[in-house]
């Protein structure tokens, strides 16, 4: 029900865009920054965010001063981290989900030409590209007097979909913009699949990201 509801929606919004692209003012540019990512409802005794890098370009068309549409073709690094104490000693390992990530979102701004500030929100579309895990085979959790065992790359879907929503700034620099700006990315499929799935109790484990980025954007044609 989730993958025809953001169908539809991501339909719409491209039919949308469709009709108002020819005289946008089309921007091109290019964005680098961090990723907070972390996965949701984890067995194992405490899980924190792992911080990753994000990078890609921007398409930016700007149908007038105040309404845009914007996608975005991203490599995005994922996963979480996990503390793993026995015996008082503490160690830390990580889940390793990499993903190339297609957003498409609308975006509002208030401003002058010299500065604007900005939100965006919509959907994106993430195709696994790498996945690892350093996790011991299993482990008892006391705290949810359960055994917990790392997932399989074979349990592990190959495809997500999720929720976008961003604050920034624009200030003028050159001929471009210069940007910065907080996203948050709300996955909303399990990552897991198959028999992992169907165990007692089971919960699924949805990519959860906080990032921060920055770039330059060149706009080209319309008014």
């Amino acid at each position: 029900m989730q993958k025809i509801i953001l169908s539809i929606a991501m339909l719409g919004i491209a039919i949308f865009s469709s009709s108002q692209l020819a005289n946008a003012q089309i921007g091109i540019g290019i964005k680098g920054g961090i990723n907070f990512s972390k996965l949701t409802n984890l067995e194992w005794e405490s899980s924190s965010y792992k911080r990753g890098a994000l990078t890609g370009i921007i398409v930016d068309a700007k149908i007038n001063d105040n309404f845009a549409i914007q996608s975005e073709l991203l490599y995005s690094f994922q996963g979480t981290s996990i503390d793993f104490i026995k015996n008082k000693d503490k160690n830390i390992y990580t889940y390793e989900l990499n993903y190339i990530q297609i957003p498409l979102l609308l975006k509002l701004s208030y401003g002058d030409e010299k500065a604007r500030i900005y939100i965006n929100g919509g959907y994106w579309l993430g195709f696994l590209i790498f996945y690892s895990n350093d996790l011991p085979y299993s482990y008892y959790s006391e705290k949810n007097d359960i055994f917990s065992f790392p997932i399989l790359e074979k349990n592990i879907n190959k495809f997500d979909c999720g929720l976008a929503f961003s604050l920034g700034l624009t200030v003028k620099a050159g001929p471009g913009d210069f940007f910065i700006e907080g996203r948050y990315n709300h996955g909303l499929l399990d990552i897991n699949k198959g028999e992992v799935t169907e165990t007692p109790n089971y919960k699924p484990n949805k990519n959860m990201v906080i990032n921060f980025s920055t770039g330059y954007i060149l706009y080209f044609g319309g008014k």
